[in-house]
């Protein structure tokens, strides 16, 4: 019954659908004499087939990359095209179709997880927050095959992926009804849909070891075993305000039935590991979990390693986390209390560059404690910021583009004593690491940087009504270059550079987590 709409769709539609694979697989073809990749590039390592087999993998890789093309091309604007939308649709089916029958080479080839890497998951980041019912849903699907079948290959993107396809909506604190974007029902039925994806993953004890072990036990991952269970139970007690919704009663209770049939998967899986941990032999049939993005990672089931000693090591890791986190969470509400935690469990040195050296690159820690740890006056403190700054290279910055670089890491504090220093110290390290420069000596440089930060503040602070001139700004710097002004080029440049550009701290990958 679908066939003759779908063919007028295709048959309608060339310029927008059938044409762009076409397109995209005759240009790849009529390259293929000169690229620089051959079909020998799609051999497995130490393989031995013919070139009709390679050929055919590069046809199945240009098919599939064009497919993943395709299925971005409609925006959300359009959704009222249903033209496109079919082709996104028809793309996304044959997309999962394609996943669904791969071989082993697809899910386990350089160039074919490249390919998923590149295009798929953009296309899976551009459709999974869609309107469009049938797009989400193939999205959800998507992922869980991926989940299932290239987990393995994408720890990282499963880490984006997975909160944001189910952990989001369970843990939401109100519920998206779409505002009138979307039916009651189509809205129903994106749940089902990610419960049905959800219990297929749930019942499954290798995909629920891999998210322990890669996530909830690596301290630079969010806890997504922890989240999931957390966001079920939140469920099965009403944690989903429904009011708005539209949805009836029957649909209530079904969610949260699907809730329950989730978080019974997960305690049967858990059962059923336990009854084969048990069993004889049980440790030469499980399968190991694959961490190829970690070379720390932990395999489940290392013939050489006994099981027992195996859960002890995971247990350390996760109590090492779970110690690790409260150690933040402190730092967060008492930097100088958080620091002496972690010098306590053995997680930061003892020495002012040793603290520095944790303060500048350990990802997760509070950017308003660190600015705040740095610009205390105790002599400890201070040496810790000397450290901090004495590891910044501000070789061949122009003087506002080091001062971003040197801000980038933690939030400036508000104390007009806590900046002096911050500014000074700054002051002497960009003399030192660029002798030739605009200023006299350190002093000027450090009078300068103050009012660089005046300007930055005057600039982008919502509360300042009257911003200050290019005039006020040059006005403000005469005569503090050793009795001389600046250049007057110097200040214009700066003047421009800090009021088009706000300076912005360092993006942290664990702050949306």
């Amino acid at each position: 019954s679908e066939a003759d709409p779908l063919n007028g769709i295709i048959a309608k539609g060339e310029d927008k659908a059938t044409s762009s694979v076409e397109v995209e697989v005759d240009a790849d073809a009529s390259g293929a004499a000169t690229s620089s990749r051959s079909i020998g590039t799609f051999a497995m390592e130490g393989e031995k087939v013919t070139n009709a087999v390679l050929t055919i993998r590069k046809d199945a890789f240009l098919v599939f990359r064009a497919l993943c093309k395709l299925s971005m091309k409609t925006s959300e604007d359009s959704a009222s095209d249903q033209l496109a939308v079919r082709g996104k649709v028809l793309s996304l089916e044959l997309i999962k179709v394609l996943l669904q029958k791969s071989s082993t080479v697809f899910q386990s080839h350089e160039r074919f997880i490249e390919a998923v890497k590149q295009y798929l998951c953009l296309s899976l980041l551009k459709n999974c927050s869609s309107i469009i019912s049938p797009t989400f849903q193939l999205s959800a699907s998507i992922f869980q095959i991926l989940t299932e079948r290239f987990r393995s290959s994408l720890k990282s993107q499963f880490s984006v992926f997975f909160p944001m396809i189910f952990l989001k909506p369970l843990e939401s604190p109100n519920f998206q009804s779409g505002k009138g974007l979307i039916s009651s029902y189509d809205l129903y039925s994106q749940w089902v849909v990610l419960f049905r994806c959800l219990y297929a993953m749930c019942c499954d004890k290798q995909i629920l070891s891999d998210i322990f072990v890669n996530y909830d036990c690596d301290l630079d991952e969010s806890n997504m075993y922890e989240r999931l269970v957390t966001g079920l139970v939140r469920v099965i007690q009403g944690g989903l305000p429904m009011d708005g919704s539209g949805f009836t009663s029957t649909m209530e209770f079904n969610l949260n039935f699907f809730a329950l049939q989730c978080l019974v998967g997960i305690v049967k899986s858990l059962a059923s590991d336990e009854a084969s941990s048990d069993s004889p032999g049980s440790s030469q049939n499980d399968e190991s979990v694959n961490d190829a993005n970690d070379a720390d990672g932990v395999n489940i089931d290392e013939e050489d390693v006994d099981g027992n000693q195996q859960m002890d090591e995971l247990e350390q890791k996760k109590a090492y986390k779970v110690n690790y986190q409260k150690a933040l969470t402190q730092f967060k509400k008492k930097p100088k209390k958080g620091i002496k935690l972690l010098q306590k469990l053995d997680m930061c040195g003892e020495s002012a560059a040793e603290v520095a050296k944790f303060l500048m690159q350990t990802q997760g820690l509070d950017k308003n404690g660190i600015g705040e740890y740095l610009g205390e006056a105790d002599q400890f403190n201070l040496d810790v910021m000397y450290s901090y700054v004495e590891m910044l290279d501000f070789t061949g910055m122009k003087f506002d583009e080091g001062l971003r670089h040197f801000l980038s890491g933690f939030r400036l504090p508000g104390e007009a004593q806590k900046i002096d220093r911050f500014m000074l110290k700054y002051a002497e390290r960009y003399c030192l690491c660029n002798p030739k420069n605009a200023f006299a000596n350190t002093d000027a440089a450090y009078v300068f940087a103050y009012s660089v930060i005046m300007l930055q503040t005057d600039a982008h602070n919502p509360q300042v009504k009257f911003k200050m001139t290019e005039e006020e700004f040059k006005k403000n710097n005469r005569g503090i270059n050793d009795e001389k002004d600046l250049p007057e080029e110097f200040l214009t440049e700066i003047y421009q550079n800090v009021v088009n550009n706000e300076f912005k701290l360092k993006d942290d990958p664990t702050e949306n987590m």
